[in-house]
């Protein structure tokens, strides 16, 4: 533990330089400005886990130091070595897994959020009559005007969309394929993109929004309903991204985790 403590606490200071040449050779996500949350599960130098595999904290390495943390052994997630096309990544099994961080992005304001993840359509929801629920949310993922969620329908698990502030879409539905969810907020619009193509543009409000904390496979409304399956990378920006840099990303995850 003492290890771990301190390994937690030198990892902001020392993450510009400890990570500055790992794909030195090309694309890093964090060459774009304003980049506020990143989770790498193949790095596993961020995943504080126990024995079992069940994950404690995700070490956001965007250098804004919003680490997923989850300190309730019964409602942490699983670090698996072979989770997304042979890559590590977390799994949640349904039951109550959720990880917390602090939330990046004001409310109202653009943003821009990468997430790859593939839904389990094999294991049944461990919560009968639940709404299955968030891979990724601000606020609650099962209202129709949530802040922002990518989550899964209630009994079609293999369905996946984004909801942010009444506007949003589907962009999976009908298979377990890993994928690319882009999510972009400028302001007006909210518009969803699957392994970089558009899919769907909504006009969004933010009015009358509320802004609670950042949560992986859950939203935290209710301790029964949880997102079923694997997520390996989850990027955050404040900011629109030009279509240019979020082409530059999405071919950076595609390739890093080889989406077809």
């Amino acid at each position: 533990m003492a290890n771990a403590y301190h390994y937690m606490n030198s990892f902001d200071n020392k993450l510009a330089a400890e990570f500055k040449g790992i794909l030195s050779q090309g694309f890093d996500p964090r060459q774009i400005p304003n980049l506020h949350l990143m989770l790498d599960a193949a790095d596993a130098r961020t995943i504080i886990k126990d024995g079992s595999g069940k994950v404690s904290k995700w070490l956001d390495k965007s250098g804004q130091s919003n680490h997923a943390t989850q300190s309730d052994t019964a409602k942490q997630p699983t670090y698996v070595t072979s989770g997304i096309n042979g890559k590590p990544a977390l799994k949640s099994d349904g039951n109550d897994r959720i990880l917390n961080f602090n939330h990046p992005i004001a409310v109202g304001y653009p943003f821009t959020i990468f997430v790859v993840l593939k839904a389990d359509i094999l294991t049944t929801d461990p919560t009968t009559g639940s709404s299955l629920n968030a891979a990724l949310a601000f606020g609650e993922a099962t209202s129709a005007v949530s802040t922002f969620s990518i989550r899964q329908d209630r009994d079609t698990p293999d369905k996946l969309r984004t909801t942010a502030y009444g506007g949003g879409g589907i962009f999976n539905s009908g298979n377990d394929d890993a994928v690319l969810a882009t999510a972009i907020y400028d302001g007006t619009n909210i518009n969803t993109y699957k392994n970089g193509s558009l899919i769907d543009s909504d006009i969004a409000d933010s009015t009358g929004m509320l802004l609670t904390g950042g949560y992986l496979f859950n939203d935290d409304t209710s301790g029964q309903r949880s997102f079923i399956g694997w997520i390996s990378d989850v990027l955050i920006y404040a900011g629109a991204l030009s279509d240019e840099q979020r082409s530059q990303v999405e071919q950076f995850l595609i390739q890093k985790q080889a989406i077809l």
